[in-house]
């Protein structure tokens, strides 16, 4: 769940992709490196733009999927 209010305040940012969910390449690498202190290679950046980015739209990331993929939402029920 933190992963994902570190991502929605990208959205709402002034210079946001302005689509919810999403964010521009740059704004998501920065995010990842600056917020989540994860260091990442051109080839892993290629291979996550792929798989998370918009159909309709390929310079954005969709980083809610992203966030669900690698933080799961817990179940409170069984």
């Amino acid at each position: 769940m933190c992963r994902v209010l570190v991502y929605l305040s990208l959205c709402v940012h002034r210079s946001s992709a302005k689509l919810y969910g999403h964010v521009t390449i740059p704004q998501f690498r920065q995010c990842l490196s600056t917020k989540l202190q994860l260091q990442i290679t051109e080839g892993e950046a290629q291979v996550i733009v792929k798989k998370f980015s918009n159909e309709d739209k390929p310079e954005l990331i969709n980083y809610i999927a992203f966030s669900a993929t690698v933080d799961p939402p817990q179940k409170y029920w069984a």
